[in-house]
């Protein structure tokens, strides 16, 4: 399964909690994406539909790779989410800031790292573009699903304009 124009997937590295899994599921749901892929994951999908509701469908389908490299080598574009600066990289966008571009691809893909660790320096370098959701700066990291929920609300507001 691919990405299509206007829906990009979601790949999820190395998720450990199932309720996130099944959280992300259902926001994907909530603004029409369905291509859920998921890396190495630490827990059994399956613990995760009592948090997907209505959008079980989307983590019987998520396609579950070895690596990111496995899950994004199909795409064309591919943004990854961190909290932190790099200097060999640009300066992160917000996520409303760098939807519009992603929408210009006709296969693309969003990453989110670990709950506890984020996306690891070989992983980000995979990445085309940087996404850093704006936060308080004493307090900079989100819970996974409620990063996705931000991103894709954002994807969905680009998409609509």
């Amino acid at each position: 399964m691919s990405a299509s124009i206007g829906k990009p997937c979601i790949v999820l590295v190395s998720p450990k909690g199932p309720d996130n899994i099944g959280s992300v599921a259902r926001a994907m749901k909530n603004f029409g994406l369905s291509d859920l892929r998921i890396v190495a994951p630490r827990c059994k999908l399956s613990d995760g539909h009592r948090m997907a509701v209505h959008a079980v469908d989307l983590l019987e389908s998520a396609q579950v790779f070895d690596t990111m490299l496995e899950a994004v080598r199909d795409l064309e574009f591919i943004a990854g989410t961190t909290a932190r600066d790099r200097r060999d990289h640009q300066l992160p966008k917000t996520p409303r800031e760098l939807m519009p571009a992603l929408l210009e691809f006709s296969t693309a893909g969003i990453a989110f790292g670990r709950e506890e660790h984020g996306l690891f320096n070989d992983e980000l370098d995979l990445c085309h573009a940087f996404i850093r959701i704006p936060t308080d700066a004493s307090y900079v990291s989100l819970n996974l699903a409620q990063a996705v929920q931000v991103v894709v609300y954002e994807l969905l507001l680009a998409r609509e304009h």
